[in-house]
C-alpha cells in the first residue's frame, strides 16, 4: 500500500469548498433532494457507480416522510441548479450508496455520512465565519448546525481518492450518504433497504461532539436508544362561555399529559431521558380547544429500558385524555436502539490513526450521551456476520452543536478523510 500517494489524493481546498458549497444549501430529513443530486452528480462525473433514492431507502420503514414536502423540496433542488434528471430517478427519496468494487476478492467495507441539516435560523452577524465568509444558509429557517455538512464533503473526498487508487485495494467499498438522521428516521430506512446486508465491516464518525481538533476517539459509543414520536389529543369544540359544559377539552388533557410524562424518568436498570419539545392546539381564545399534537421523544441506556419509558409516556397520555374525556393516539416519527462498538475493530482503528500525523492524540473509547440511528445501519451489519464502530472526529467549535452559531474547524476534514481512507488500506489493501 502506498500511503503517500493514497493520503495525497485528497485535497484540503476541494473538501473545504464541497463543505461550504453544502452548508449553503442546507436540507432538513426526506428534502434532502438538492444535496442527494448534487453527490450523485459529483460522483458520477468520476465515473463511480451510485444507487440512490428508492433504490437504497425502504419506503416502508419512512417516518414522518411527507409526499408534499418531498415534491417542494424537488422544486427548490432544481431552481438550485439540481439536475431534472438525477431528481427524476430519485423518485422523491432522497439518500445515495456509491460502491467501488475493485474485482479482486476481498471483505466489503462500508463508510456512512449523514447528509441532513437542522430547523435553525442560522446567526447572521460578522462573528459568524460563515455569514461574514459568504456561505451562510440559503434555505430560511433550515441550517447545518451539527457538522454534516462537513460528514458530506469527507465521503466525497473519500470516494474519489479510493476511486482514483482503486488498483490499491481489493474487495468492496460503500459509501453511504444517509438522509435524516436528525430525528433518527433515515438509518432505519436505510438499514431496511439491505444496502448493506453484504458488508463485513463499517465505520462512521461524527465532527466535534466534545472532541477538539487533533483528537480522536476511537469507540464512540453509549448512545441512547431513542423513540420519537407524536401524540394527537382529540376533544370536543364549543363556545368557551355559552355552552363549556358540552366541550372536551383537549388543551387540558395534553397539558396533563405533559406534567405526567416529564415524572416518569425513573429506572435503577438504566438511565432515561424524556421530553416533550413542542405543543401544537387550539384555535382560538373562546373555543374549547378539541385538538392538540406534542412531539415527544424518549430514551434509554438500553433499547428494554427506553421502550418501558416509551410505553409508560402512552399509558399517561392515555390516562390523561380519559380524564377529560378526550381520545390519545400517537404516531411513530424515527427510531435509534441503543448503540455499542465491536471491541475487536480498536486495535485496527489504533493502527490506522498512527498513519495520520493530524490524530495527535488517540482516546480508545469514548460516550456521547445522545442517539444515533447509525446504530439501525451497524446491528444490521452484525445480523449478517459483521461488525461496527463509530468514532468521534475532533473539530474545535465555534457554538455548540444545535446551535444558530455553529461551525467547526475545517481542518478536520483532511485529517476524517485520511482517516477513512487508513481504514480502508488496512482492511482492503492489497
Amino acid at each position: 500500500m502506498d500511503w503517500k500517494r493514497l493520503f495525497t489524493s485528497v485535497e484540503a481546498v476541494r473538501l473545504t469548498a464541497w463543505r461550504r458549497e453544502f452548508h449553503r444549501h442546507p436540507e432538513l430529513c426526506w428534502q434532502e433532494a438538492w444535496t442527494t443530486a448534487r453527490i450523485v452528480e459529483v460522483l458520477e462525473e468520476a465515473g463511480i457507480p451510485i444507487l440512490c433514492g428508492p433504490q437504497v431507502i425502504d419506503r416502508r420503514a419512512m417516518r414522518g416522510y411527507s409526499p408534499q414536502q418531498a415534491r417542494e423540496a424537488s422544486a427548490r433542488a432544481a431552481g438550485w441548479g439540481a439536475s431534472p434528471a438525477i431528481l427524476a430517478r430519485m423518485e422523491g427519496v432522497t439518500g445515495a450508496v456509491a460502491v467501488l468494487d475493485t474485482g479482486r476478492p476481498g471483505p466489503t467495507v462500508a463508510l456512512r455520512f449523514d447528509v441532513d441539516a437542522l430547523p435553525l435560523q442560522e446567526l447572521q452577524s460578522p462573528s459568524h465565519r460563515p455569514f461574514a465568509q459568504g456561505f451562510c444558509s440559503q434555505n430560511p429557517g433550515v441550517m447545518h448546525a451539527c457538522g454534516h455538512d462537513g460528514h458530506i464533503a469527507i465521503g466525497l473526498g473519500v470516494a474519489l481518492a479510493a476511486w482514483a487508487q482503486l488498483d490499491q485495494f481489493a474487495g468492496r467499498i460503500k459509501l453511504l450518504f444517509q438522509p435524516g438522521e436528525e430525528g433518527v428516521r433515515g438509518g432505519l430506512a436505510m438499514a431496511e433497504s439491505g444496502v448493506v446486508d453484504d458488508v463485513d465491516l463499517f465505520f462512521s464518525g461524527h465532527l466535534g461532539m466534545g472532541n477538539p481538533s487533533g483528537q480522536l476517539t476511537a469507540l464512540y459509543g453509549g448512545a441512547l436508544a431513542s423513540t420519537k414520536f407524536d401524540i394527537a389529543f382529540t376533544g370536543t369544540s364549543v363556545h368557551a362561555a355559552s355552552a363549556p359544559q358540552e366541550g372536551r377539552n383537549a388543551l387540558l388533557a395534553a397539558c396533563s399529559a405533559v406534567l405526567g410524562m416529564h415524572t416518569l424518568c425513573q429506572d435503577a436498570q438504566g438511565e432515561t431521558r424524556l421530553n416533550v419539545g413542542t405543543l401544537h392546539g387550539g384555535t382560538g381564545r373562546n373555543i374549547i380547544p378539541d385538538r392538540v399534537v406534542l412531539e415527544v421523544e424518549s430514551r434509554g441506556a438500553t433499547d428494554q429500558v427506553e421502550q418501558r419509558l416509551f410505553q409508560a409516556a402512552l399509558q399517561v397520555c392515555q390516562g390523561a385524555a380519559r380524564m377529560y374525556g378526550c381520545q390519545a393516539s400517537h404516531l411513530l416519527q424515527g427510531y435509534a436502539p441503543c448503540g455499542r462498538c465491536d471491541e475487536e475493530l480498536l486495535d485496527p482503528i489504533l493502527q490506522a490513526a498512527k498513519r495520520v500525523p493530524a490524530w495527535s492524540r488517540v482516546v480508545p473509547r469514548g460516550r456521547m450521551d445522545a442517539s444515533e440511528d447509525v446504530y439501525c445501519l451497524i446491528n444490521r451489519v452484525r445480523q449478517h456476520g459483521g461488525k461496527g464502530a463509530y468514532l468521534g472526529l475532533g473539530a474545535d467549535l465555534a457554538g455548540r452543536h444545535h446551535s444558530a452559531g455553529f461551525d467547526f474547524d475545517e481542518g478536520a476534514l483532511l485529517a476524517g478523510a485520511q482517516l477513512y481512507l487508513s481504514l480502508l488500506g488496512q482492511f482492503l489493501g492489497c
